[in-house]
């Protein structure tokens, strides 16, 4: 059974397993930097982890920006992809962020566009590089 909950950094344990789940994902997985994974804008976002039963298995964070708001971190255990779970992370967040009525954009990796597009976002601009990963500029169009 899934459950997702919603944190602040304040919480150091759950923002430590959420982390591990990052570090795991972003820098052992597709070996992206930690020094530019781990960017001390916790304390600024509001995390979520979702745990199947007792285990933790994807993590997601948000943040204001002179943008919007911007969905981030976006990550799953690779033996849980493509099973739901991140539609629901992601529906979780989008009604947390919705009310706020800011623009929600998110940096997403090309692979995941797809996935972004059928929950409702768009490309705008350009492709570009971001941590040596090619990504798009996505914005929420469903509110």
């Amino acid at each position: 059974m899934l459950e997702i909950i919603s944190f602040d950094a304040s919480n150091r344990q759950l923002l430590s397993i959420s982390l591990h789940i990052r570090n795991l994902v972003f820098v052992k997985e597709q070996g992206i930097d930690a020094s530019l994974e781990f960017d001390l804008l916790d304390t600024e976002s509001k995390h979520y982890l979702v745990y199947n039963n007792e285990t933790p298995i994807a993590t997601g964070r948000w943040r204001k920006t002179k943008d919007g708001i911007k969905l981030e971190r976006y990550a799953v255990i690779p033996t849980w992809r493509n099973q739901g779970i991140g539609q629901e992370l992601l529906g979780d967040m989008l009604d947390d962020t919705l009310p706020l009525q800011l623009e929600i954009y998110v940096h997403a990796q090309i692979g995941a566009v797809p996935f972004y597009k059928k929950n409702g976002f768009e490309i705008e601009g350009q492709t570009f590089y971001e941590a040596g990963i090619l990504h798009n500029k996505m914005r929420y169009t469903l509110a």
